[in-house]
Formats: structure tokens, sequence, C-alpha cells
């Protein structure tokens, strides 16, 4: 069965996807190809970047939910990570 299947052979030689030229130009055309990417802000990949990052994370709702933070959690207890601060 599956556990008794030998293992892939290794390969000797290692492929390179810039390798030569006609690899690296395609790569540069298809990259300069691709529409820009948004300049959105996740609120899950966000470490310690500061209070305007979570603001742009947030957009609109994030006065609303300043309000809501402050009428539940006025001191500020669940500060850590993307915190919104009360208002």
């Amino acid at each position: 069965a599956y556990a008794e299947a030998p293992a892939p052979p290794r390969r000797t030689n290692r492929t390179r996807l810039c390798g030569d030229g006609a690899n690296r130009t395609w790569i540069e055309r298809a990259w300069s190809a691709l529409p820009a990417l948004p300049k959105a802000v996740y609120v899950n990949e966000l470490g310690d970047e500061g209070n305007e990052r979570v603001r742009a994370a947030y957009g609109p709702n994030y006065e609303r939910l300043s309000q809501l933070k402050r009428r539940y959690d006025p001191n500020n207890l669940f500060r850590l990570n993307q915190n919104i601060r009360p208002a």
C-alpha cells in the first residue's frame, strides 16, 4: 500500500526558476503585466505596527468600533495585538 511505496529518487539536476535570461525576462514581463497590489491592510496580519495601521485595517468601521470599545472595555483591558482604542 502507500506506506510500502518507495521514496521518489533524488533529483541530481536542480532546476532554477530564474536560471537563464529567457526565464528571467518572462518572469519580469509577467510581473509587470499584473495589476498593482491593493494598499489593503489585513488586521490578522498586523503585528505591533501602530494605531494608524489598525485604523487602516478597520477603515470606516474604526470609529464605531472605538465607541463600542469605550462602552464595553473603557479601561482598555483587552489591548494586545490589533487594539482598537476606546473613544
